[in-house]
């Protein structure tokens, strides 16, 4: 299973003093101690992730429990986003329905209710069935099930000694 975690959430889930991680621990768990992974990918994401957070998605992915997406393919999609949707000042973030396009991720943990419409959007999504659900607190811990795996997702267990480095960076 995987997740694409939005950027202006990341440290909601990662980071232990974040006032909102109480929200978002399910999802940490779940990486860690579950079949969770983190998809990601693009210029845009890597532009927003900053080096100390791109630092623990390398650690995640060293452990099997993070797939990144190439670059390439989610800059090209962006543009294909953008002809379906050309302006819309609400709509900034075309890199996040590029990559759960493209990796067919079927979670996405973000708090920007103005993502909504466009997760719901017919036109961005082959199938209704298929759109991604939205995780935004506690009360979507039912979606961190085996029933949102994609295709992409790495089916490893993390060791303990990638536990060790990973806790080690939470705080980012």
């Amino acid at each position: 299973m995987c997740v694409l975690i939005d950027t202006s959430s990341f440290s909601m889930v990662f980071s232990t003093s974040n006032k909102n991680h109480h929200k978002y621990k399910p999802v940490l768990d779940w990486i860690i101690n579950g079949k969770g992974s983190v998809v990601y990918g693009g210029t845009k994401y890597f532009e927003e992730i900053g080096i100390q957070k791109m630092k623990l998605l390398n650690i995640l992915k060293d452990a099997g429990k993070a797939v990144v997406i190439d670059r390439n393919r989610i800059d090209d999609r962006v543009q294909l986003v953008l002809d379906i949707i050309p302006f819309d000042e609400d709509f900034d973030d075309p890199h996040l329905i590029a990559i759960l396009q493209i990796s067919k991720c079927k979670l996405i943990c973000t708090d920007d209710k103005r993502l909504d419409p466009y997760i719901k959007d017919q036109r961005l999504f082959e199938s209704m069935k298929n759109r991604p659900r939205i995780y935004r607190d506690k009360r979507n811990k039912n979606l961190l099930c085996d029933q949102y795996i994609a295709d992409c997702c790495s089916k490893s267990k993390i060791k303990k000694s990638q536990i060790d480095s990973i806790v080690k960076h939470f705080n980012v």
